[in-house]
């Protein structure tokens, strides 16, 4: 089977195709077969209340819950790709409703690029929002309070970054890494 990855891109895995392609020795490839998804959405693990999830290469965490808008995996965890980038997971305890989001992030901010801003949305509601500014504490923890927002137990849960000004390294003179990055995701917590 062949498998298309965008390079130093993550791909949403439960909307990824595989596919077989089908040939014969003499006469070549002669159809493509649909196989599966990559993965299939049951197969997120459902978060635990204050169980971290780390977005590190050292941890398989990360790997059942990013869907869209980020690049590889680093040592330290993953810059986001786009203007939006979106985390899913399954939470499956309702006699246990977290009450907030804690989020780890670095704000790719530089002298040349000094502000960065981003809403957080939960299941399309606005929980808050994100600043970073050159001279601030960076990377920091950010807490959101998600009470007044229902998990929902029964389907997926949607968490929504909207970067406002994302640029590469290389937009601001500080290497030639051409990648637009904005936040850097370290770990998470419902508590």
């Amino acid at each position: 089977f062949v498998t298309y990855f965008k390079p130093s891109r993550t791909i949403d895995p439960y909307n990824a195709d595989v596919y077989d392609l089908l040939y014969t020795s003499n006469g070549g490839i002669y159809d493509i077969a649909f196989r599966s998804k990559l993965q299939d959405i049951d197969q997120i693990l459902p978060l635990i209340s204050g169980r971290m999830i780390s977005f590190s290469a050292n941890s398989l965490d990360n790997q059942f819950y990013i869907s869209s808008g980020f690049h590889a995996l680093e040592p330290w965890g993953r810059w986001s790709s786009d203007n939006i980038s979106r985390i899913q997971f399954n939470y499956s305890d309702p006699d246990q409703t977290p009450k907030f989001l804690s989020i780890n992030l670095s704000g790719f901010v530089h002298s040349n690029h000094p502000f960065l801003r981003a809403e957080v949305y939960l299941n399309s509601n606005p929980i808050g929002e994100i600043e970073f500014k050159t001279g601030e504490q960076n990377p920091r923890e950010f807490r959101f309070d998600i009470s007044t927002h229902q998990l929902d137990t029964a389907n997926l849960n949607t968490l929504e970054f909207r970067i406002e000004n994302p640029t590469s390294p290389q937009a601001v003179g500080l290497s030639n890494d051409p990648r637009a990055i904005g936040l850097g995701f370290r770990s998470m917590t419902l508590e």
